[in-house]
């Protein structure tokens, strides 16, 4: 048949939905192929507010990056000296484990 992968809808579906019901931020991300990065979009922390990446020291404290801001219409490419505020979506990058960690205990720290 020249078939190179098999796809089992009900199984893959089982685990899907197992996974966002756990853990349901996960659905506003996805996993970049053949790696273990995820990528997807979280409205910012209350922590992170009227702090510059640089403050907050993003990539060390979080391990991951962000790949843009989303601020009302204005989509923003970061820098540095960029100030986190409430309502800001970013566009994040990082490991799946890493993430996983401190978006769960964010998740639980806002009663989601």
């Amino acid at each position: 048949m020249g078939a190179h992968k098999i796809v089992f809808p009900e199984k893959d579906t089982g685990e899907r939905l197992a996974e966002l019901l756990t853990r349901p931020w996960l659905s506003y991300f996805a996993t970049l192929p053949g790696s273990d990065l995820l990528t997807g979009s979280i409205q910012s922390l209350e922590e992170m507010w009227g702090k510059t990446l640089v403050e907050l020291d993003f990539r060390n404290t979080y391990n991951a990056i962000i790949l843009c801001i989303r601020r009302g219409e204005a989509t923003i490419l970061p820098r540095g000296d960029t100030i986190i505020q409430e309502g800001d979506s970013l566009v994040l990058a990082g490991k799946e484990d890493e993430m996983k960690v401190w978006l769960q205990n964010s998740e639980e720290m806002r009663g989601m």
